[in-house]
């Protein structure tokens, strides 16, 4: 179709479409219309017939012009083909079809725009826009009664994203819904620091923690569970010298991240590093004891020197403490394990601080019963480490923190052997209920395994708590070093100033 202001030029080979074209619309704004119909037949009767029955309302402002292959020229006085070309040259326009817009068009066309942008807005927050986590960690605080003071102690313990560093290259620990790695941060951003500062952080601004990176909130329900817990945990412990502190939390890549002081390994690993391995001679002239590790793989473990003895009874003389504390703020860790027991080498590695981490297990007991029940099992608590009355009535206390203490002991001599080996994890249970015990570890001294048998009576008010057991394993330090009383000092006092702590340090133990 072409047109200008005074003449439109259709041309086509739909006859029909001509029809619909014929009417005086076409011609309201005075237009000279020439309809033009192209057909491949040259038979006189059908176009003659053709426009007979073609209705042109003004013969003197509209005509109709049949084109074939055998006449293209003088359709209505001049070639058609040098119409169209002439018309084209003088300015005429090209159209599909003319109409008017009416309201309702313009209704459609503002829905259709407005469902567009609504649309991509939506798709856009859901989806491209980056999500604030802050927002996210505040709005999903678990309902409970402590709900508004731990939304208060999760929105003062945060740290804005970026304001530290993450060494990817250093991982410090990993588990099924976390890593650990080492990272840097101003020690000024820090509101909790811990009460003493190791060697890496002596005199820098920049303060070395422990970035303890969790998998996204809303895939991961582990990692939410375990982020409130710490979280929790952390408002209701404060600071103690045998608890790893809690520096503060943000959010790395939209995932979520707990920074801790940081310590040098966890017990688990360090055991491992005592392992030899095992050889023939070495068996048969039994200097190692062999034990099973898995039904494939055995090791060896060594004969403790005095050294070595006095270093194991420290570790489990200040978790001892560690948990003592934790109970006495009616919380049960349910997760006492080598695995969460965190040390560092102090003095020429002749001793070690260790200190209870990972508090994403922990609940609140009843303050009258001293007791949590619940009505199921919670499929990240470590079976292993239950005592009868977890298994059977889902009771936690600080008396099932004791019974999983023995085991630890077990670990500790056993250098992480594995617990109840040969017996399936749905046996258990059973085994117990027979009153059927973990055996001694080979190298494991009697009076210590006496003291881990203690914590795993039947009957969990007969099981001694924390505080007996902790002065019953510092009585076995005092045994083994007898003369050095400054030493014993050192360990149960909790000193802020460091220059008085150093004076209760033993001469032979302090940095050269």
């Amino acid at each position: 179709m072409l047109y200008d202001a005074q003449h439109l030029i259709i041309f086509t080979d739909d006859y029909s479409y001509l029809q619909k074209l014929n009417s005086g619309s076409l011609n309201k704004d005075n237009h000279t219309v020439d309809y033009i119909l192209y057909m491949t037949s040259s038979d006189d009767r059908i176009v003659e017939n053709l426009k007979n029955n073609f209705y042109t309302y003004d013969s003197a402002k509209a005509a109709f012009h049949i084109m074939t292959p055998e006449n293209k020229k003088n359709v209505f006085g001049e070639n058609t083909c040098q119409l169209i070309t002439k018309a084209q040259k003088e300015g005429f326009g090209e159209i599909a079809v003319q109409f008017k817009l009416q309201l309702w068009h313009f209704i459609l066309i503002g829905i259709g725009i407005f469902s567009t942008v609504v649309g991509f807005a939506v798709f856009y927050y859901k989806c491209i826009r980056p999500k604030n986590l802050y927002v996210e960690i505040m709005k999903n605080i678990p309902s409970g009664e402590n709900k508004e003071e731990l939304s208060k102690v999760c929105d003062e313990f945060y740290i804005p994203e970026g304001k530290f560093k993450i060494n990817f290259n250093l991982v410090k620990g990993q588990g099924l819904s976390s890593t650990v790695y080492e990272a840097t941060i101003k020690r000024a951003l820090l509101s909790a620091l811990p009460r003493r500062s190791f060697d890496h952080n002596s005199i820098s601004e920049d303060y070395i923690v422990a970035a303890k990176l969790l998998n996204h909130l809303q895939q991961d329900q582990i990692s939410q569970s375990d982020f409130y817990g710490e979280i929790n945990a952390a408002r209701k412990l404060g600071k103690h010298d045998k608890i790893c502190t809690l520096l503060g939390w943000s959010a790395h890549l939209e995932a979520p991240c707990l920074l801790f002081e940081l310590m040098e390994m966890d017990l688990y690993n360090y055991l491992l590093r005592l392992r030899e391995p095992l050889s023939q001679s070495e068996s048969e002239n039994g200097s190692t004891i062999i034990l099973p590790v898995t039904e494939f793989e055995h090791y060896g473990v060594p004969n403790f020197d005095e050294k070595q003895q006095k270093i194991f009874l420290q570790i489990l003389w200040q978790s001892s403490q560690g948990l003592d504390y934790i109970a006495s703020k009616n919380i049960v860790h349910r997760d006492v394990a080598a695995r969460n027991v965190l040390i560092s080498p102090y003095g020429n590695n002749e001793t070690f601080t260790a200190k209870i981490s990972d508090f994403g297990l922990c609940v609140d007991v009843d303050e009258r019963t001293k007791e949590y029940k619940t009505t199921t099992t919670d499929k990240r608590l470590p079976l292993k480490l239950f005592a009868p009355e977890c298994h059977f009535e889902h009771i936690f206390s600080e008396a099932s923190d004791v019974w999983a203490f023995g085991l630890l002991m077990i670990e500790v001599y056993s250098l992480s052997g594995t617990l109840y080996h040969g017996i399936g994890m749905n046996k258990i249970p059973e085994y117990l209920k027979q009153g059927k015990r973990i055996e001694k570890p080979d190298k494991m001294p009697q009076d210590i395994y006496e003291i881990s048998y203690s914590c795993w009576k039947d009957d969990p008010n007969l099981r001694k708590p924390f505080h007996k057991l902790s002065k019953d394993i510092k009585e076995k330090l005092r045994t083994i070093d007898p003369e050095n009383d400054a030493y014993r000092d050192y360990w149960h006092l909790q000193i802020e100033d460091e220059e008085l702590m150093e004076s209760f340090i033993p001469r032979k133990l302090k940095p050269k």
